[in-house]
């Protein structure tokens, strides 16, 4: 007689474990500015690193602060991202604009269309003439949301 009344109470507790709490604990993760990351840390870590036997994340070398050489490494091209470099040193001010055809939509970043924008000042140190100087480098991305 006991087994007819602890057989559906198992059922039910399980049924309220399965449908109810287990799917309230999962992880909602935010994924929508992972493009954005990833372009950062590879302008940090790879475009614009300066370079001897190996790599310096976070030096940045003059020479590889081009439009051209930033272009061909990052390959950004059509409606995918546009990225501006802003690089302040020394009273010196260096801007470079990464896919034109992207960033000459920034001023769209501001309104809630369809674009996702990032801005992110990074403290760098600049590599000039075999010198070592503080200076920072803000980095604006504009994309379209997905």
């Amino acid at each position: 007689m006991s087994l007819l009344l602890v057989i559906p109470i198992i059922f039910v507790s399980l049924g309220v474990v399965v449908f109810l709490i287990i799917p309230s604990s999962y992880a909602q993760i935010d994924a929508s500015n992972a493009n954005h990351i990833v372009i950062k840390k590879n302008l940090l870590y790879n475009c614009l690193a300066y370079r001897d036997e190996r790599s310096y994340p976070g030096i940045i070398d003059l020479t590889t602060f081009r439009e051209d050489a930033v272009q061909r490494c990052l390959d950004l091209s059509g409606d995918s991202y546009g990225v501006v470099l802003d690089l302040k040193y020394d009273n010196k001010n260096s801007e470079i604009f990464v896919n034109k055809q992207m960033t000459d939509r920034i001023v769209f970043c501001s309104s809630r269309g369809s674009f996702q924008c990032s801005s992110e000042d990074v403290y760098i140190i600049v590599y000039e003439n075999n010198q070592l100087r503080a200076g920072l480098l803000n980095i604006k991305i504009i994309g379209f949301k997905k």
